[in-house]
């Protein structure tokens, strides 16, 4: 919610002219550099091959990992397969740009269909959901707040049935996974993994007085959200290191992507997953380029492994065959397995923002657009550039749901800032529902509560 666009009020013209001039450059040399070591990186790369043992379609922040763990076994040869590009850019890298990120070209922009009974203050009733088109998906355009499922909801799936996913299972692979900074000897954290996890630097009064304020109402506050307990409220870890952003792309496949045996194809779509007549998965169907290009085929030895995020490989599967048997029939699409779960059950947690006037500094375009600010960003990584303006959270019980197993059913994000137009854009406000003096342009200091229902009943497809 802190644009770096826009800059500045208040300060003379001089310096806001000498500032866009340094952004516009650093941005075009940024621009420039990651163009050329990705050629350099991709002229580097083997050779693609008619087929690999295994082909992992999405390079996100599930598909990164993946391809850094396969590929550590020399005696086999991966691909990966991303729609994106290059996430080594300068707005991903620094952390304050993260509302840039979002509906450009890093985004696959995808919105909810109208809502009849929500979303009543969007445009068309219907909700922006940020996707990942870029390597590290949603780890290169998120906020970076390092936040843990809590451990009732993977022990809810075991009891639904998937073995090897209990709380108990998957901590030892949080804490392989991280390298954090403050939990240097705790049975939750790890010290040497390769994902950077951090304090910030620097955090606006704003974020210290809104846990002070949870604290005084009985929301207790707490060092470690991930820890023995999620329920209260704290400061927040991010997935950061030194200041800047740790997608798993930077942390898993950057210091992987030099083997031999693994291939990283970007700017690749993914139309379609190749069975055989034994409904066996033997490759995949792409195209490079412009929409209508010529589809081509890669074949799998061994897998195709499905890492394209919570609607990309549901899609997939849908277009390759496998879902429901009527939906596929009435589109067309041969049924290569009939399962009526394919596209079904989709949940999330739903907010609503809640703006707030302070008298306080917060984060607005003219206190954080400075000169001095993005000088000492770019030396020492430190100052407002290095916030991702989600702070602080908090982790509270309603008491009306019994069936969670003890888990919080509401969080409570807040950001040291009121935003501005395109942040509200971003969440496909219209503008009326948007502060007067915002749509004027004027500068406003305050916060923002995003309260989140967890746990929602309703379900989607």
């Amino acid at each position: 919610m802190l644009p770096v666009s826009g800059i500045t009020v208040g300060v003379s013209v001089t310096v806001v002219t000498y500032f866009l001039n340094v952004h516009i450059l650093l941005s075009i040399v940024a621009g420039v550099a990651a163009y050329f070591a990705l050629n350099a990186w991709n002229e580097r790369q083997p050779p693609l091959k008619s087929s690999y043992d295994y082909i992992i379609v999405g390079a996100g922040s599930a598909g990164c990992v993946v391809a850094a763990r396969l590929s550590e076994d020399p005696n086999v040869s991966v691909l990966l397969v991303e729609a994106g590009g290059s996430d080594d850019t300068f707005l991903v890298n620094t952390p304050l740009s993260s509302p840039l990120l979002q509906r450009g070209e890093l985004d696959w922009q995808y919105k909810t269909v109208p809502q009849t009974n929500s979303c009543m203050a969007h445009a068309n009733g219907q909700s922006n959901w940020p996707r990942g088109k870029v390597l590290g998906g949603c780890s290169s355009i998120n906020y970076m707040a390092y936040v843990r499922g809590n451990k009732a909801d993977y022990d809810l799936w075991e009891k639904l049935g998937c073995k090897g996913w209990s709380y108990r299972d998957v901590l030892p692979y949080f804490m392989r996974s991280e390298s954090n900074t403050r939990f240097r000897d705790s049975k939750y954290h790890g010290t040497d993994g390769p994902m950077g996890v951090s304090d910030l630097k620097e955090v606006n009064q704003h974020s210290r007085l809104f846990v002070d304020a949870c604290d005084e109402v009985g929301i207790k506050k707490i060092d470690d959200y991930n820890g023995e307990s999620q329920f209260g409220a704290g400061l927040c870890q991010v997935t950061q290191e030194g200041g800047v952003r740790a997608n798993t792309s930077r942390a898993f496949l950057r210091p992987a992507r030099g083997r031999a045996n693994l291939r990283i194809l970007t700017k690749a779509h993914v139309t379609g997953i190749v069975f055989n007549a034994q409904k066996e998965a033997i490759g995949i169907r792409y195209v490079v380029g412009k929409k209508g290009s010529a589809e081509q085929m890669i074949q799998a030895n061994k897998e195709v492994i499905l890492s394209a995020g919570a609607v990309g490989s549901p899609q997939l599967l849908l277009l390759s065959g496998v879902g429901p048997k009527q939906q596929l029939e009435q589109l067309g699409i041969p049924v290569v397995a009939d399962l009526p779960g394919v596209g079904e059950n989709m949940q999330d947690h739903l907010m609503t923002g809640l703006g707030y006037y302070s008298k306080l500094p917060s984060y607005t375009e003219s206190s954080v657009g400075t000169l001095p600010n993005l000088i000492n960003y770019l030396l020492y990584k430190d100052g407002p550039f290095q916030s991702n303006g989600l702070e602080c959270t908090a982790f509270v019980s309603t008491g009306l749901r019994d069936d969670l197993l003890g888990a919080p059913d509401i969080q409570i994000h807040c950001f040291a800032s009121v935003g501005n137009v395109k942040d509200f854009k971003n969440l496909n406000f219209r503008t009326e529902f948007m502060l007067e003096d915002m749509v004027k342009g004027k500068t406003i200091n305050g916060m923002t509560f995003l309260p989140i229902l967890l746990h929602p009943k309703s379900k989607g497809a």
